[in-house]
């Protein structure tokens, strides 16, 4: 029962709360009722008591007047005195005194007794009475209050969000350590709860997103099966995890139907040989993780053993040393590096510049990319990069050019100076989207703390074209931010006509109540994510 209603929800308070009552007056006569009844019980245990003793009383005066009956009949026939007759005599009368006094008491107390016994049944009898009736309403309250638990008040998009948190976490560890990852299928076990999760699991296409593969079961139908079954619920094709540090069985591996778009490796010893024939090696979207710098001969393993990929991401969370010729002999088409510190190298050993159509630069601001002779990215409409680059940029043309989005360093300051290098590109002025990605607030140990938007504010006059401002976990300084879009956004003062219209903040700090009504009242689309 799922209440969500606002009159729903006030009647079956309003249910609950009278039923408490109810409940309450019940359990009160319930205990009084068996207060009194453990009281009869003891009273008859204590009277059952009583009447045992006075029957063994009677029993032994009985027992008395046969042995002194035996023993006057033998004075009798020994022909004893009269004195000692009558002493005999008297002592039988007297133990019959005492027999004909106890026998009323004895029968009193059995009725009293039969009585007591009479009392307690009927009070048991109420008591089971008081049960019955209290059972139901106890399930009744019970049901009630389920009805509010989170498992029902909660919408359902908030628990999609809840499952998709959990099924990040899980991914993450097993992008981390493989080995000892225990949960694989995320969503299956999550809908073996209970029927409104498993609606919630089966409707939420980014549930099914991921599927971690075992090389180890590359020949085990069960893989093939949660294959389709995740494919079934999402209507594209999930991205399928393995981890090439996995031994997989010499045994044919079964083919995976529909063959995986998306596939996601990991690595965390590159000189480990990859298996040369994969169930997944169709994928033209391929991810490469790495926690050692890769060797040649793994790099070339990875274009052998996934021919087809024309999108193309390495991950290396180790310093890059990789210097070799091109990669890939089929043009990549999209590539993205997240990288810390590398040896400078030619990013066309990457993406040809007659092929690429979006490319992205993710480091630590320390390390460049090597100069490139004068050439044009003839394709290439997304560019992402972490700044400065403006030496590997600057002998390079980008005619096609709409988006440029600017990744955080990951230890370097940034100058105001370096950024007008930047956008004094030829091309820069063909942006029409501007993205700001993973900048926080910056505490250098020996300086002043800087944040990207006064930076921007720098090279404002270069974006006058920039339609979509895109900032995402980022710390944005929301009156810099309501400075520049202002400044986008005026037209006198002999300014070009601005074409920003849209501003974007996905799950930003630094920002207000306040500049968010300010940046709305000023563009024709304002979207904030938290």
């Amino acid at each position: 029962m799922k209440i969500t209603e606002p009159k729903e929800v006030a009647f079956v308070q309003e249910e609950i709360s009278r039923r408490e009552e109810e409940l309450s007056a019940l359990e009160a006569r319930f205990l009084a009722e068996r207060k009194r009844l453990n009281s009869y019980e003891m009273t008859a245990k204590a009277l059952s008591g009583k009447i045992n003793y006075a029957m063994r009383q009677l029993a032994a005066q009985e027992g008395y007047i046969a042995d002194l009956l035996d023993l006057k009949k033998h004075l009798d026939q020994a022909g004893e005195t009269l004195d000692e007759t009558e002493t005999v005599s008297d002592e039988i009368v007297h133990h019959q005194e005492e027999i004909i006094t106890l026998a009323p008491k004895i029968k009193q107390m059995i009725q009293e007794l039969h009585a007591k016994k009479l009392i307690h049944n009927a009070s048991k009898i109420y008591l089971e009475a008081l049960e019955s009736h209290r059972k139901p309403l106890v399930d009744l309250l019970g049901r009630l209050k389920l009805a509010f638990s989170p498992i029902h008040t909660v919408p359902a998009e908030i628990w999609a969000n809840i499952f998709r948190l959990r099924l990040e976490d899980d991914v993450r560890c097993y992008l981390k350590a493989p080995s000892v990852a225990n949960i694989r299928q995320t969503p299956l076990r999550l809908a073996q709860v209970c029927s409104f999760w498993r609606e919630v699991v089966h409707t939420e296409k980014a549930l099914w997103r991921y599927l971690m593969y075992s090389l180890r079961r590359i020949s085990d139908p069960a893989q093939v099966e949660i294959w389709k079954h995740f494919v079934s619920f999402n209507s594209g094709s999930p991205t399928l995890l393995a981890s090439l540090d996995e031994v997989a069985p010499s045994a044919n591996p079964l083919v995976l139907t529909p063959s995986p778009t998306s596939v996601r490796v990991v690595s965390r010893d590159s000189n480990r040989p990859i298996p040369g024939t994969l169930p997944f090696n169709q994928a033209n979207s391929l991810t490469v993780e790495m926690d050692l710098s890769p060797t040649l001969e793994f790099m070339n393993g990875v274009s052998s053993a996934f021919p087809k990929v024309t999108s193309l991401t390495i991950i290396c969370s180790a310093h890059l040393r990789l210097l070799f010729a091109n990669l890939y002999t089929v043009p990549v088409a999209s590539l993205k590096m997240d990288l810390t510190t590398f040896n400078s190298f030619g990013i066309n050993q990457f993406a040809h510049v007659d092929f690429v159509e979006e490319l992205h630069i993710l480091h630590n601001g320390v390390n460049r990319l090597a100069p490139h002779a004068p050439d044009s990215y003839k394709k290439l409409n997304v560019l992402g990069i972490t700044p400065p680059e403006d030496v590997w940029m600057g002998s390079l043309r980008f005619p096609l050019l709409r988006q440029l989005v600017l990744y955080g360093p990951k230890t370097q300051t940034l100058t105001s100076p370096q950024l007008i290098n930047l956008s004094q590109h030829p091309d820069f002025h063909r942006i029409r989207e501007l993205g700001l990605l993973n900048w926080p607030m910056y505490t250098p140990r020996n300086g002043l703390s800087w944040s990207i938007i006064p930076l921007i504010l720098a090279v404002a006059d270069h974006l006058h074209l920039v339609e979509t401002i895109r900032c995402v976990d980022s710390f944005i300084k929301g009156e810099c931010l309501v400075t520049l879009v202002k400044r986008l956004t005026d037209t006198t003062a002999n300014q070009s006509p601005s074409n920003l219209k849209t501003v974007i903040i996905d799950c930003c700090t630094g920002i207000t109540r306040r500049d968010c009504e300010l940046i709305a009242a000023s563009v024709e689309k304002f979207i904030v994510y938290v």
